[in-house]
């Protein structure tokens, strides 16, 4: 009886496998050619990989003589043992003729991690942030698990009790994710990649959030950046609220391509501001983004912001000087009288300052109509609040403020506080003619003149005016 060899070539390797925790192994009928009248074994099995049970996986193996068209028989014709065939990692079949038959082969297969599902997808903001929370089930025998948002992997989370992840840069529109759990074995990655996938219409919050304040006095402006997503089916909702937590508020609509919405600020109580956005999907369909993060307005952040606008009308360097009267509300620096000539030039000592008319400048020395550091204080405390902002004399340097004007009577000079720190002593400002000869603006004292401190304040003749 003639006896054939089984080994790689010709004949068919076929294995036969069932549904085991999600991954489908219908049976394939796989042909190569008949040589040399060679009983041979295919290179491939389907499938490469199977879920983790906990118990042993056995494929099962056919092969079929391609020349007689008839199968071979299991323990007469070949056996068939199996290695490795319980824990996730690589595992093997043995082939090896009998009888009729001579040869052995090898052949492998993947134990994978079990199957998982997504459990929910959420448009929410975490922090400062806004994206996709993604939510799965816990699947067992894994380390770790792959994020997919539309077929590319963005995370890989190394922990096996890992049940949630936010995706903070995932885009406006529809995203689509797959979670695909893993185990790390011998250094090589053993995944899962069938788990079924899910999609989300995103609309992140307004990102980009900002305070801005313009030439208008006690106004500030909520700005934010735009949406990628079309802008004629866009509208935003800005919210404000005297309640941090917003349990009271009213609620202002911004229509499409208008990114900010200016409020008024007053002297006293601090407000909070929010925003979404409001996507129509389809007719009389919208979608709502998370709000956005909060925003707490109060009056030292409004100077602040108004400083922002002031150090740009009133740039660090430049002259006060050459206008003669200037007015509030003055559009550009050249109105305001802003020049890069010193006072004093071309005629020597000659003071050629600027004068402003207001009412703080009255308690730096007596006069409305008040020039060089007088009167630029005097400016800067109108722009920020308003000529017909309430006055209020201070005698207690522990209230001292952003945004006060400060007469210094010994050292002759009058300044507007930019900032204050109680605890170390120190005091920033912005004059004008620091140096009591050029009108020049300094917004900060370096290399220029000596610092100005609390103590410096305290120890000698002062007024402070503050109009909050």
């Amino acid at each position: 009886m003639k006896r054939y060899s089984l080994f790689f070539g010709a004949f068919v390797f076929i294995i036969i496998s069932i549904c085991i925790s999600g991954i489908s192994a219908s049976a394939e009928t796989l042909t190569m050619p008949v040589t040399r009248g060679e009983i041979t074994v295919d290179r491939q099995i389907y499938p490469k990989r199977y879920c983790y049970t906990g118990t042993q996986i056995k494929p099962v193996v056919r092969i079929k003589n391609m020349s007689t068209g008839r199968y071979l028989l299991p323990d007469k014709d070949f056996t068939v043992s199996y290695r490795n065939n319980v824990k996730i990692g690589r595992a093997s079949i043995l082939i090896n003729g009998i009888g009729n038959y001579t040869g052995s082969c090898t052949r492998y297969f993947n134990i994978v991690p079990g199957n998982t599902s997504i459990v929910s997808l959420q448009n929410k903001r975490s922090g400062n942030s806004s994206g996709v929370q993604i939510t799965w089930k816990r699947t067992s025998n894994c380390s770790g698990y792959s994020i997919l948002r539309n077929k590319r992997y963005i995370a890989t989370l190394n922990s096996a009790s890992a049940t949630t992840y936010f995706d903070k840069d995932a885009k406006d529109g529809n995203n689509i994710y797959q979670v695909v759990p893993l185990k790390k074995v011998n250094g090589e990655y053993y995944v899962n990649n069938t788990s079924p996938r899910k999609g989300i219409f995103l609309i992140k919050a307004p990102p980009g959030l900002s305070l801005y304040c313009n030439n208008d006095q006690l106004k500030i402006s909520l700005r934010w950046n735009a949406s990628a997503l079309s802008s004629s089916k866009i509208i935003y909702q800005v919210q404000k609220s005297d309640s941090s937590s917003f349990s009271t508020k009213k609620t202002y609509a911004v229509t499409e391509g208008k990114r900010s919405k200016t409020f008024s600020v007053g002297t006293s109580g601090d407000y909070y501001l929010r925003v979404r956005t409001r996507y129509e999907k389809s007719a009389g369909t919208y979608i709502y983004s998370p709000w956005s993060k909060t925003v707490k307005v109060t009056p030292e952040i409004y100077v602040e912001k108004k400083l922002d606008y002031l150090k740009k009308k009133y740039p660090d360097g430049k002259y006060w000087a050459h206008k003669g009267s200037v007015y509030l509300g003055a559009e550009t620096s050249e109105e305001a009288g802003v020049c890069d000539v010193p006072c004093y030039y071309p005629s020597g000592r000659y003071c050629a300052s600027n004068y402003y008319y207001g009412k703080v400048s009255l308690y730096g020395n007596g006069v409305a109509n008040a020039k060089q550091c007088n009167g630029f204080a005097s400016l800067m405390s109108d722009e920020i609040f308003g000529k017909n902002a309430p006055l209020y004399i201070k005698s207690d340097i522990n209230q001292l403020r952003k945004g006060d004007f400060v007469r210094l009577v010994n050292s002759v000079h009058s300044v507007l506080v930019t900032d204050v720190n109680h605890a170390t002593g120190e005091v920033t400002v912005v004059e004008c003619n620091g140096d009591y000869c050029s009108c020049q603006i300094w917004w900060t004292r370096t290399g220029r003149a000596k610092t100005i401190t609390l103590d410096t304040i305290r120890y000698q003749r002062h007024a402070i005016v503050s109009r909050y």
